[in-house]
């Protein structure tokens, strides 16, 4: 609990007992009843100053006018002071507590939704990542398998020549034979990988406009719920004005 220091001392006794409610409801704003209560001969409990007009938006009490402290710090600031409307009629507290309960559930479907939304653009990413992985390192285990049969094949084509004879000039020309047709098959491998690439390109361009499309969503969501809190807060002063009449 607070002390404030009156010039000399500072002592846990000069602070006033507080009551049950020492918060303060939220708030919407009004022009009709804000600022000051000038006309008001309360004091807040902890400051002795002027007290501050709000109207309640929080729960059955939505609408209610009330007073409180005046310090806009929410440390030291020291909450509700007073009610100046009475408690609602149980009917209008009942409609208030549907309408409220209506929003917060909204709200939490609204929240639920874009968890599942992003967990599935996660999925998505994760599972790209997975296949970017897997296709680099084919790439690198074919370079690899065609760069040792190629040097193999250059090992045992040098070896026959430097001991070849009449007989072995036939198996060097198969031998080019088999090093040209690898060199065919790499140039088919190299055309192959590439057209995975164009087509992982594709992809990674599908799943962009996909993630554009869930932002998209997302955003329209969170429209419409604060449309749907206009609508309600509209409700709820359409429901003080009956009051008040």
């Amino acid at each position: 609990m607070p002390s404030w220091n009156d010039g000399e001392s500072s002592n846990a006794s000069y602070l006033p007992d507080l009551t049950d409610m020492d918060y303060a409801p939220d708030t919407v704003d009004d022009t009709g009843f804000c600022g000051i209560a000038l006309d008001c001969l309360e004091v807040c409990r902890v400051h002795k100053l002027q007290l501050c007009k709000c109207v309640a938006f929080q729960g059955t009490d939505t609408g209610r006018k009330f007073y409180m402290c005046q310090i806009l710090n929410h440390v030291m600031n020291c909450g509700f002071n007073s009610w100046l409307d009475p408690e609602w009629p149980e009917t209008i507290k009942n409609a208030l507590a549907t309408l409220w309960e209506k929003y917060h559930r909204i709200n939490s479907l609204r929240i639920d939704e874009r968890i599942e939304n992003a967990n599935l653009v996660k999925e998505i990413t994760d599972e790209k990542i997975n296949i970017e992985k897997k296709y680099s390192s084919l790439v690198g285990d074919v370079n690899k398998f065609m760069d040792d049969t190629e040097i193999k094949i250059h090992k045992d084509t040098y070896d026959n020549i430097m001991g070849k004879t009449e007989d072995q000039k036939g198996e060097v020309e198969a031998l080019k034979d088999e090093v040209a047709n690898l060199k065919e098959a790499q140039k088919t491998q190299a055309m192959m990988m590439r057209n995975c690439e164009v087509k992982w390109g594709d992809e990674r361009e599908f799943l962009k406009k996909e993630n554009k499309k869930l932002k998209k969503n997302l955003e329209y969501k969170v429209q419409y719920l604060i449309n749907a809190g206009q609508d309600n807060k509209y409700k709820l002063m359409r429901i003080k004005a009956i009051c008040d009449e």
